[in-house]
């Protein structure tokens, strides 16, 4: 494994997570916005693969977990 790669990915998705989390609590974006969804799920995605690259299998299903529920919102943001 290449730690640059692990830490890069890990922090990219934190990022996203992070912003969408800022983005929420400045009501710039609501929880129901497909932005706010996808940029969730594109984050978590991210830190699952971190979480599996250095082996955190709580962090790894925590993120599982999370871009699921993202995901969720997608489809019903994209619904209405």
């Amino acid at each position: 494994m290449d730690p640059l790669f692990a830490q890069t990915t890990g922090f990219f998705g934190m990022a996203l997570i992070l912003g969408a989390f800022i983005l929420n609590m400045m009501r710039s974006w609501q929880v129901t916005d497909l932005a706010y969804c996808a940029t969730n799920a594109i984050g978590s995605a991210l830190l699952i693969i971190y979480a599996f690259l250095i082996g955190s299998w709580p962090f790894f299903f925590l993120n599982l977990v999370w871009v699921g529920f993202s995901v969720k919102g997608i489809l019903s943001a994209a619904r209405r």
